[in-house]
């Protein structure tokens, strides 16, 4: 969907977008994504996200709380090359960096009107443990939910502040992070509810997102999001994203997952389309694949 997650509440991956979306998981739930990249680079995500709302005194209001343990990694293969032989010498070097990140979120729901913090701390490892520091990230996010001819409407508003660092010291020099800042709305639309295969599931429902993500250092830039869903079966997903100075990236989806008493099954696929300058030689679209599992309790 672009990457516009920092408002959406479907889906517990967006944590990585904004710490807060984690309060409106539910259950249980592993996710896993494998990529390949440019230039042999491969990378993966995998994260466990826990979370369960509590009910209260009160018939209208209740609170959640939600949580991630993740780890990512990205390996790649690069020729060594020195001074004497800048064409290469044949050795080719295996880098792994990665970093395990950890965040916790709560949400306090009443009536209608829903309001969730969170933060994640993420420590990350470059060059094979030659150089690590600790990083940062806090976010907010709001929702409101209405009932139209028993159709169901959520608007929804998020803001998240990332990569807050002391930066990197490697090989002699120091380094900062780009400080990142979201801001995302969107709008949850679902037809009337309706009994499939025994499940209660909406028979068609929608999400559309809208980030802007300013960066320091780097181009700063919108992002949309669509997707569309039947019988939460099915998933259609597409994305755009429009950075300052006539850059835009695009990219299509889709999903497939069920339900299985208290246990789901999902698979998940993404390409996205990346123009090539004209002085790199790779392709630089993407593929992505991902699976999940998860049960409620």
């Amino acid at each position: 969907m672009g990457g516009t997650g920092t408002a959406s509440l479907t889906h517990p991956t967006t944590g990585y977008y904004n710490p807060a979306t984690l309060a409106w998981a539910e259950g249980a739930t592993f996710s896993f994504a494998h990529e390949e990249w440019v230039s042999d680079i491969t990378s993966i995500d995998s994260r466990l996200v826990l979370g369960k709302p509590f009910d209260t005194d009160s018939t209208s209001s209740n609170w959640r709380l939600g949580g991630v343990i993740g780890y990512t990694a990205e390996d790649w293969e690069v020729e060594e090359r020195t001074v004497f032989q800048p064409e290469g010498t044949g050795t080719i070097l295996n880098i792994r960096d990665y970093y395990l990140t950890s965040a916790v979120a709560a949400a306090w729901q009443d009536g209608r009107e829903s309001l969730g913090i969170g933060a994640s701390v993420k420590y990350l490892d470059l060059h094979n443990g030659d150089a690590s520091t600790w990083l940062i990230d806090f976010g907010v996010v709001a929702a409101m939910d209405f009932a139209v001819n028993e159709s169901a409407i959520r608007p929804r508003l998020g803001f998240s502040t990332n990569n807050h660092s002391s930066g990197l010291d490697f090989d002699q020099a120091h380094y900062e992070f780009d400080d990142l800042m979201r801001v995302g709305l969107g709008v949850d639309l679902a037809t009337a509810r309706t009994v499939h295969a025994g499940r209660d599931v909406a028979a068609v429902s929608a999400s559309v997102d809208a980030d802007y993500v300013g960066r320091d250092r780097l181009t700063s830039y919108w992002a949309f999001g669509w997707e569309l869903s039947v019988l939460e079966l099915i998933q259609f997903r597409a994305g755009y994203q429009m950075f300052e100075g006539d850059y835009t990236t695009t990219s299509l989806g889709a999903g497939l997952g069920w339900e299985f008493g208290r246990w789901m099954l999902r698979a998940d696929y993404a390409h996205q389309e990346v123009p090539t300058p004209s002085f790199f030689d790779e392709d630089l679209d993407r593929d992505v694949f991902g699976g999940s599992v998860g049960r409620e309790f």
